[in-house]
């Protein structure tokens, strides 16, 4: 527990110290950058401080506001939300379910927020409540003399606790009241492991930076373990200096080659949603909020220096939910913040490498304390501006929350390599999304918004065959073109479905280019993935569904396994199942699924290629096939 009193400008000044607001720093005097962190110093040069002798003065704070609310003012005003709050939007009538370890909710910023009739049973208090109380306070914590309030102050809350429940509760429980549900949680798909050999380099240069961001592990390029000649093999030794430099959390933002050696500590299996929680999904935002929709937000996961993407991990990368990474203090990426072409925004996270101070909120001793970061934080931030949308538009679906997001953005840090701007005018780079969530143009959008009417679907379907994928580094390219007849005009989502026979599917790079030019690095390659799993999904020729053929489409309703689809009476119906009993449940034959955003806006009319090309040569002792591969693709 900490002492709220002297977490201010105020405090600080009156004691004769000079006060940094961004950083909620206080020293004797303003600090030189040379001695603070990297992102101290950014948002700390010496204009900035407050220096306590009277020739500066602290920032303006409303009277009365909570005790820690400077501790946190940086995460306010980057996500622009105190105009917001002006307003008298601040989450009213809107309920945000916490889907965590559990919540101190008798806490005086939660205990009064608290819909224990919406949370999951068995939602008494738990062990593990530390997490759980702060995502649930950056979300909703209320505006008093305790600690900080959240961004939608006046929102209430339930919980889902991962203890005692299932699934389904946790994702579909009371979808009347529950309007948005938050996850600070995954799924990983990467574990640790003991070394193993790479592929050798194309090159005989270090690809490597030769000075290393962290003094204490160098560059293998000044390394006498490691080769002056890189096309020659590493030695263990080597690598367990290739292993050390690329785990620093700085050397892996700094040198992309690291990606490439995630294998010397990681192994990964990637993964997709089942069937049966492709239902749930659908069945929360098909009938949560009287039909509008629950709007599902995930945390993008904290895995980046594992060489982790968004299209590895079930939830991530599914079109029913938004998936969030973080920023730090001066709006650039959080460097375990995880990345992707199906990443949809960022928030504010913290960053403890660059910053001293990060979150300071309400903590299940019933005081308050600081917390430090993770995308775990910058998903309740995201909540919180969703329930501010809602408070602002109730009508809006899930889909059109999306969308107001998806066109309000912030484009931070700009000067980031990463950044692309598609046909349709949207900004996207997949370490933050389409950009940092703007509360105040979100709402402002919100206001005015048309909604988009119902989702639509095109399929494009490739010819099952055997398509050969090189492995000596050659890029196979293939096509499927989208006819302009019954087309749609702005794409939302774009879904790949893949059957291929690959025994090291990790190694591959895998890039789809829309009809307009935008391209997708769907999954970046090499990566230690090296499962080659069986194949599923619904057919005419492969559905089990015993009601298959008799006149009505009993998908959702019957058939909605993972071979069980009533292929040819849902196709007669579009896929929308018998007696209002939802859209069918349909995938094509496949064994590896990935989505990206980065089209959006654009039309899907015209050809669409994807290149697959081997990034780690020499290891595959024979060619690999591409079975089928196929698109569907949503928009309005």
């Amino acid at each position: 527990m900490i002492n709220t009193t002297a977490y201010s400008c105020e405090h600080c000044a009156a004691a004769g110290n000079a006060w940094c607001p961004l950083a909620g720093m206080c020293a004797v005097a303003p600090l030189p950058s040379s001695i603070m962190m990297a992102g101290d110093a950014g948002v700390c040069p010496q204009s900035a401080w407050v220096d306590g002798q009277g020739s500066s003065t602290c920032p303006a704070v409303s009277p009365g506001v909570d005790p820690l609310y400077e501790m946190n003012r940086w995460v306010f005003q980057q996500i622009n939300v105190e105009s917001v709050w002006a307003q008298g939007i601040n989450g009213t009538g809107v309920q945000i379910n916490v889907v965590d370890g559990g919540t101190f909710h008798t806490h005086d910023d939660l205990v009064d927020k608290f819909d224990a009739t919406a949370s999951c049973k068995g939602s008494a208090m738990t062990s593990s409540l530390d997490h759980g109380t702060t995502t649930a306070a950056i979300a909703v914590a209320a505006a008093n003399d305790k600690c900080s309030r959240g961004i939608a102050f006046e929102a209430t809350f339930s919980k889902c606790p991962f203890t005692g429940t299932t699934s389904a509760e946790q994702l579909t429980f009371d979808l009347v009241r529950n309007m948005i549900s938050s996850n600070s949680w995954g799924i990983d798909p990467c574990s640790s492991l003991s070394g193993r050999r790479r592929q050798l380099q194309s090159s005989s240069a270090c690809p490597f930076a030769s000075t290393s961001a962290s003094s204490s592990r160098p560059s293998p390029c000044t390394s006498s373990s490691c080769p002056t000649d890189w096309t020659t093999a590493t030695t263990s030794a080597c690598d367990t200096v290739i292993s050390s430099f690329c785990q620093s959390s700085a050397n892996y933002e700094a040198n992309t080659e690291c990606a490439s050696w995630t294998h010397l500590w990681m192994a990964c299996q990637f993964t997709h949603l089942s069937n049966s929680e492709l239902i749930l999904l659908q069945q929360g935002v098909m009938t949560g909020r009287s039909g509008k929709g629950v709007v599902y937000v995930f945390a993008s996961g904290n895995e980046n220096t594992a060489g982790e993407d968004v299209n590895h991990e079930q939830y991530l990368h599914s079109r029913w939910t938004i998936t969030v990474g973080a920023v730090d203090k001066l709006g650039q990426h959080s460097y375990y913040s995880t990345v992707g072409s199906s990443l949809f925004v960022s928030a504010p996270g913290g960053d403890t490498a660059a910053h001293t101070n990060n979150w300071f909120v309400a903590s299940p001793d019933g005081g308050c304390k600081e917390r430090g970061q993770g995308t775990s934080y910058a998903t309740p931030v995201v909540s919180g501006v969703v329930a501010l949308i809602l408070q602002a538009n109730p009508a809006l679906t899930y889909r059109d929350v999306q969308g107001v997001i998806a066109s309000t953005t912030q484009k931070n840090d700009p000067t980031e390599g990463g950044w692309i701007t598609n046909a349709a005018g949207f900004k996207h780079n997949i370490k933050y999304g389409f950009g940092l969530i703007d509360a105040a143009a979100a709402v402002a959008a919100a206001e005015t918004w048309t909604l988009w009417g119902a989702e639509q679907r095109i399929e494009a379907m490739s010819p099952v065959g055997s398509t050969i994928v090189p492995h000596d580094g050659t890029a196979l390219a293939v096509s499927l073109t989208v006819p302009s007849t019954g087309a749609f005009s702005a794409t939302e989502w774009v879904e790949m479905y893949i059957n291929l026979d690959h025994s090291s599917r990790g190694h591959l790079q895998l890039l789809l280019t829309s009809p307009s030019g935008t391209q997708s690095v769907l999954i970046p390659g090499p990566r230690p993935e090296t499962t080659n799993p069986t194949v599923e999904g619904c057919s005419a020729a492969t559905d089990t569904c015993p009601y298959a053929n008799d006149g009505t489409c009993d998908n959702p309703q019957y058939c909605a396994g993972d071979m069980s689809c009533d292929y040819n009476d849902c196709l007669a119906t579009n896929w929308v199942g018998a007696s209002n009993s939802g859209n069918s449940i349909y995938n094509p034959l496949f064994n590896w699924k990935m989505t990206t955003l980065r089209a959006w806006g654009e039309s899907p009319v015209g050809t669409w290629t994807l290149t697959i090309t081997d990034m780690k040569l020499g290891d595959t002792p024979t060619n690999s096939n591409l079975i089928s591969w196929n698109l569907f693709i949503y928009g309005h």
